[in-house]
């Protein structure tokens, strides 16, 4: 048990997001597991100590998760600025659609 304390211990932290996210779903589901051993009654008094390094581990996770993480807001005036913008480069592609279907009609004709 104690080689694999340390195993545990050494593992190397999560260097993306994306791991952050996969280590906070498998700590938070061994909290699942450490709990249900608990409501069996046969859970060692060492496994509420593995649930206070757990939500410890997590926290650290979470708080290094919300360096990744970008916020952005956007004014009433910004969003109406972006759609003129992105409809007057709509019109921009419409304008590069041939219109086939008037030509091939009068090609059959």
């Amino acid at each position: 048990m104690g080689v694999q304390k340390i195993k545990e211990n050494s593992k190397p932290t999560p260097t993306n997001p994306n791991n952050y996210k996969k280590e906070i779903t498998k700590l938070k589901l061994e909290m699942e597991q450490f709990m249900a051993a608990i409501a069996t009654g046969k859970a060692p008094d060492s496994v509420v100590r593995q649930i206070t390094d757990r939500e410890s581990r997590i926290g650290l996770l979470e708080t290094e998760l919300e360096k990744y993480k970008i916020h952005i807001y956007f004014s009433e005036f910004d969003n109406k600025r972006l759609e003129k913008k992105l409809a007057d480069r709509l019109s921009l592609f419409r304008e590069q659609i041939p219109t086939t279907t008037s030509q091939s009609t009068s090609d059959a004709a």
